[in-house]
């Protein structure tokens, strides 16, 4: 994981792609996170029934881990 705080909007709403690059990790290892309950799930996009994790989800997450 990135060890400077991701600089992301805290109202993004980001995709599995870009939430991995945001943290710098890869996208299964978002995916084990929320699985396991450490990082929340934003939701899911209606349009395209894709998962998005929300910005403040992730700096919250990053701040848990330093």
């Amino acid at each position: 994981m990135t060890n400077t705080i991701p600089e992301v909007n805290p109202n993004a709403r980001m995709e599995l792609r870009e939430a991995a690059e945001a943290l710098g990790v890869d996208k299964s290892t978002i995916q084990r996170w929320t699985d396991d309950g450490r990082l929340k799930l934003g939701g899911i996009k209606q349009a395209n029934n894709r998962k998005y994790w929300l910005g403040s989800e992730l700096i919250r997450f990053w701040k848990s881990q330093y």
